[in-house]
């Protein structure tokens, strides 16, 4: 399935290639998107990440701001919200590729049993690229790496600190 969505996005990208153009990174522009990430086969059901974002270029190529995350599975909730900054590759295509970090305050709530909570601090790492359709929006394609101080995220073992996704979103710049 995941294999069907990515075909899909990369298809899109090639035929609106032609009509693509360099995207707005410069100083002051402000950047507004949402992130989604859904796989229906994991050991703990249906996962679903979805992540909302703003901010603003500081200076050139360099955005601050924040993220608000929700995610979700059988077992695992999960809230999620801090400040990130991202840098941004320029090479005047509509390809733009870009690195991130972030830190997040998260609340985790579980049942693998019985009722479980839990508050951590959570570290994230991206590696990204942003493909412009037009020079203020775009479709933005990560991958996330997260290292939490809590066992906030299950996988076949239970639960653990760690959590890697890749997200397909849209973003616009004004």
């Amino acid at each position: 399935m995941k294999k069907f969505f990515t075909s899909i996005i990369f298809a899109l990208v090639a035929i609106t290639s032609t009509a693509a153009m360099a995207g707005r990174t410069d100083e002051g522009t402000w950047a507004v998107g949402a992130d989604f990430m859904f796989d229906s086969a994991t050991v703990a059901g249906p996962y679903a990440n979805l992540e909302f974002e703003l901010g603003k270029f500081t200076k050139t190529n360099e955005l601050w701001g924040g993220t608000l995350e929700l995610t979700a599975d059988d077992y695992v909730t999960t809230i999620a919200a801090g400040p990130k900054y991202e840098y941004y590759f320029d090479l005047d295509t509509p390809y733009i590729p870009y690195i991130g970090a972030g830190i997040q305050l998260a609340y985790s709530s579980y049942d693998l049993g019985e009722s479980n909570s839990e508050f951590a601090i959570v570290g994230e790492l991206n590696l990204g690229m942003k493909f412009f359709l037009t020079e203020n929006t775009a479709i933005d394609m990560s991958i996330n790496a997260a290292a939490a101080s809590g066992d906030i995220y299950s996988d076949e073992d239970g639960m653990t600190s760690n959590n890697i996704d890749f997200t397909i979103g849209f973003d616009f710049c004004f």
